[in-house]
């Protein structure tokens, strides 16, 4: 009755069965635990299937994916909804999964987290626990999918769970490119005052940003600029736009139901890896890959770009040349310019860098645009939605003057890569003027 499951993972290949649950004593002793139960029900002849028990921290390695034709996630004692750690990695690489057209089943608890991982909504269900046999309707679109199985239009199933998907609520964006859908897609139950408010967004009149803070202000910035967030909206803003901010590294982010009322997110810099575990990255990483889902524009800088990359199916980590500080001339390609005609991009500009992380692989699709010395990947781009920077385009000299300080004081760097960083502006400067219009022209049109 279940057959058309076989039919959504390709036979006589390589799949994975994501535990999300530690296997129950009964289950263990009759059918073998978890991992054997799902296999046996799924596998044919000449397959592979691996298990990584998620819910313990065992994660596959994201270079190894590629290698896998379909992942099964497993029911959960625990919340689709919560945020533990194990939850917030395993929606990054669901995502990651969904990024490369990798097959991904889920079951019960693996249904919740799969609609959570792409944009959905899931909770404790209103009605309470729904426990034993149930009829459920299927629809047409099922029977369409798999035709020659003769799907009836009721099906028994085993139900266990107090938790469940939501519906989108009424009148929300519906997340398929291109991300503007027509205006009759509006539902005509909506009130009056959202009706406007949508109007408006597909009409893009009083664009709306946020600004993504992943560090805390730094004392000279706070004095001097305003804070980070003055920062980035003074370099980025323009009449008649809403900038907010989030501070994401304090864990304040964005509600998911109000990403649709975005034109666009900055991703700052930050003290910390792109490529470590910390609990706000990870749920930023989930957050990046929903708003990319929604085509939402997102510009990652420094920290930005590395975090931006990794959410995506990239790989960043420490930079083996160490610190870059100071300004440097990095090379544009050809796709930038091609991608930005009109504002004459030279082939070589100048940034200021200040990271010791660095971008090693682009996501799956991406273009690489620029490179340095020192930084092979300086810019990338994905679709028309995503683009990172590696240098500070809105940094001027002195903040990085007052950087340098701070590092210096904790003996982060050395005296002489300090004077040699201050040294780099003698003869030169940022070339802010071009890299202020390019990240305009990317964030609005």
């Amino acid at each position: 009755m279940w057959e058309f499951i076989h039919l959504e993972m390709r036979l006589g290949k390589r799949f994975v069965v994501l535990l999300c649950a530690p296997d129950q004593s009964y289950v263990k002793k009759k059918y073998g635990g978890y991992f054997t139960l799902n296999a046996n029900f799924l596998s044919e002849a000449g397959e592979k299937w691996d298990l990584f028990s998620v819910v313990d921290g065992q994660f596959p390695d994201m270079d190894d994916l590629y290698k896998y034709d379909g992942f099964v996630i497993t029911g959960s004692s625990y919340d689709a909804h919560g945020n533990d750690v194990w939850i917030l990695k395993l929606c990054h690489l669901l995502q990651t999964l969904n990024a490369m057209g990798i097959k991904i089943l889920g079951i019960r608890f693996g249904h919740q987290v799969l609609c959570r991982a792409l944009g959905g909504k899931t909770g404790r269900a209103s009605a309470g626990w729904d426990i034993g046999l149930r009829k459920i309707t299927v629809f047409d679109n099922l029977s369409l999918k798999y035709p020659g199985l003769k799907i009836p239009s009721m099906i028994s199933i085993i139900e266990c769970h107090q938790d469940k998907v939501f519906p989108y609520p009424v009148g929300r964006r519906i997340y398929i490119a291109p991300r503007h859908p027509p205006l009759h897609l509006i539902s005509p139950s909506l009130d009056l005052e959202r009706m406007w408010e949508f109007i408006r967004l597909e009409m893009r009149f009083g664009k709306r940003f946020g600004v993504l803070l992943c560090a805390p202000d730094q004392e000279y910035v706070k004095k001097k600029y305003g804070g980070y967030f003055s920062l980035y909206a003074n370099f980025l803003s323009e009449a008649g736009e809403k900038w907010d901010f989030f501070r994401v590294v304090d864990g304040q982010f964005p509600d998911m139901d109000d990403l649709y009322k975005y034109d666009g997110f900055v991703i700052t810099g930050s003290r910390y890896d792109a490529h470590g575990n910390d609990v706000w990255i990870l749920k930023l990483c989930h957050l990046l890959q929903t708003i990319n889902t929604m085509g939402i524009k997102i510009l990652g800088i420094c920290f930005g770009h590395q975090i931006l990359c990794r959410a995506l199916g990239g790989n960043s980590g420490r930079a083996l040349v160490g610190w870059d500080l100071g300004l440097r001339k990095i090379t544009v390609f050809d796709n930038l310019s091609a991608k930005y005609s009109g504002l004459k991009i030279p082939s070589m500009m100048s940034i200021i860098e200040c990271h010791q992380d660095k971008v090693y692989e682009v996501p799956f699709g991406a273009e690489i645009l620029a490179s340095s010395l020192k930084t092979d990947i300086e810019m990338f781009s994905l679709g028309d939605n995503i683009l990172g920077i590696q240098g500070h385009p809105e940094y001027t000299s002195d903040i990085l003057f007052s950087l340098i300080d701070g590092l210096l004081n904790k003996n982060l760097i050395p005296e002489k890569m300090s004077d040699a960083a201050r040294a780099s502006f003698r003869n030169s400067e940022s070339d802010s003027n071009i890299w202020q219009k390019i990240c305009k022209l990317f964030l609005k049109t």
